[in-house]
């Protein structure tokens, strides 16, 4: 079954072997956290999909990927910098389910 893994989010965000043994315990934060807010936005649990599904949804998945590198990359609550949601992406994949 393919789920969000510290792995996977790593190889997303192109981080050498050094910075995911240092940030491993913040990566799965990162998920976990992810999870959670993607269950909530969606109104489903990830294991009812993924029972019904047989895994989790690669546009899902995809989406979950997109915001955790959003709260990798993004760590504090305020930005020095306009930022702006890139069209078709997280909002867009979740509101397939």
């Amino acid at each position: 079954m393919m789920n969000l893994t510290t792995d996977l989010l790593a190889k997303h965000l192109n981080l050498d072997d050094w910075q995911v043994e240092n940030e491993k315990e913040y990566l799965q934060s990162l998920i976990n956290t992810t999870e959670k807010v993607v269950e909530k936005h969606i109104d489903k649990q990830l294991s009812e999909i993924a029972k019904e599904e047989g895994e989790i949804p690669k546009p899902l998945l995809h989406a979950m990927l997109l915001l955790a590198a959003s709260f990798y990359m993004q760590r504090e609550s305020i930005s020095l910098s306009q930022l702006k949601e890139a069209p078709l992406n997280y909002t867009y994949l979740l509101s397939l389910y």
